[in-house]
């Protein structure tokens, strides 16, 4: 049985035994395996490893809901992930289907905002996770580092736009055309 100390740190599930494992730390090397971070040195790698929590989830198990306390990114490193929200309060809808390497929770991690989603696991998972309140820290204490992670994030969040960008621009058409 959990300490109340070790229920304290476990900050993605509220359903214990959805999980295989407690926090681990995540390593270099599984950074490395991130796309967004394989851009960054070896040595930005580990400091940011450092503060990067590495948790695995069974198949169906709830990461966060819609309305949760945020303040992280995360990163699936292995396995898969829907996202959904709750429209009208009734009506869930998926939003994204995630796959090995795709971040999320992005503002979370840059605004510390509460989980705009549901993110459930639609297989076994291997979740990163890199705290808010960890990154401010080693941001302030190595800003080319905090520079090169926001970077990374940005470059991924605007590739991500431009993709639904550009499905909306197909949608219009299909549209200005059909009627």
């Amino acid at each position: 049985m959990a300490s109340r100390k070790n229920l304290a740190v476990l900050p993605l599930s509220s359903n214990i035994c959805e999980m295989d494992k407690e926090l681990q730390m995540a390593g270099e090397e599984e950074l490395a395996a991130i796309p967004i971070f394989s851009q960054l040195s070896e040595i930005q790698r580990k400091k940011l490893a450092s503060i990067t929590k590495k948790q695995s989830f069974r198949k169906g198990a709830t990461i966060f809901k819609q309305g949760d306390p945020g303040g992280r990114l995360c990163i699936l490193r292995e396995g898969m992930v829907k996202l959904t929200r709750l429209i009208r309060e009734r009506q869930e809808t998926i939003l994204a289907e995630l796959q090995d390497g795709d971040i999320f929770e992005e503002v979370s991690l840059i605004c510390g905002e509460r989980h705009s989603t549901t993110a459930v696991c639609t297989t076994n998972a291997v979740i990163l996770t890199i705290n808010k309140v960890d990154f401010d820290k080693m941001a302030l204490e190595n800003p080319v580092l905090g520079i090169n992670v926001l970077k990374a994030i940005n470059a991924s969040v605007c590739s991500y736009i431009k993709e639904k960008k550009s499905k909306i621009y197909d949608m219009v058409d299909y549209v200005t055309w059909t009627y």
